[in-house]
């Protein structure tokens, strides 16, 4: 079952059989090699979106089309400054020239 999105998933190590040499041509054996990859991009993936990225939504599709519908999001605040605003208000976005 998959743990995703409480969790960022950690595959097991995995090894081919010693007997068999890799040979990524061949179509009828499996290779650790082959599954060691799809470990590797669905954990850079969870990585790059975070835990949980859909929020209180079903869908992370659902989450950004209610942020692209909230007030203000058309015309966001942008502050360019070396200061950080002390209390930054919603939808504005501050850029530190630091």
């Amino acid at each position: 079952m998959a743990e995703f999105p409480l969790q960022i998933y950690e595959p097991r190590a995995k090894a081919n059989d010693p007997s068999v040499v890799y040979d990524p041509d061949e179509s009828t054996q499996l290779f650790a090699e082959d599954v060691t990859k799809l470990d590797a991009e669905v954990v850079a993936i969870e990585q790059v979106i975070g835990q949980n990225p859909a929020g209180p939504y079903n869908t992370i599709t659902e989450r950004i089309e209610a942020v692209e519908e909230s007030p203000g999001f058309s015309n966001p605040k942008i502050t360019v400054g070396t200061v950080e605003p002390i209390n930054p208000q919603v939808n504005e976005l501050w850029l530190d020239t630091n």
